[in-house]
Formats: structure tokens, sequence, C-alpha cells
């Protein structure tokens, strides 16, 4: 290595640190018993996933699939369950 060469280290993040993989469609859509969720609702919550845990999502898709908003649903279940 000549002077004054900077090299860059890859380093790999702790796997706690790594990005979270989303929930895919067909389980999001087997927690909706009632199968009221639009897939609008559904791409959401997939979305939604990466940042929270399956019981999160679960108890909000039951939340929303009897009517409650997705801002209201994630309050509640943030306020019961946490992430």
């Amino acid at each position: 290595m000549a002077y004054g060469m900077i090299t860059k280290i890859k380093k790999e993040l702790p796997r706690k640190l790594k990005r979270k993989a989303m929930l895919n469609k067909t389980s999001i859509k087997s927690y909706d018993k009632n199968n009221k969720l639009t897939p609008a609702m559904i791409l959401k919550l997939q979305e939604h996933s990466k940042h929270h845990t399956a019981s999160h999502i679960r108890m909000m898709v039951r939340m929303m699939g009897s009517g409650t908003s997705f801002n209201q649903a994630h309050k509640e279940t943030m306020k019961k369950m946490g992430k």
C-alpha cells in the first residue's frame, strides 16, 4: 500500500442493525379473518412492517378490519403493545 493511499474497509453491520425484512402480502392477508382490507391497506401495512413486529401488524390488521383508520390503529397498538 502506497503512502497516503486511503482504503475503505467494508464492515458488516451487526445483525441487530441490519434492515428488517417486510412481511409478505399473504401473511398480512392471513391475519385478516373477515377479508375487509383493501389492496392499498395491505401495501401500506406491508411497508409499515419494516419498522414493527409481526404481532404489532397483526393487531393493526384486526383493528383496521373492524373499521379503524390506519393512524388510529397505529396509536392504539403502540399504547397497548409497543413496537
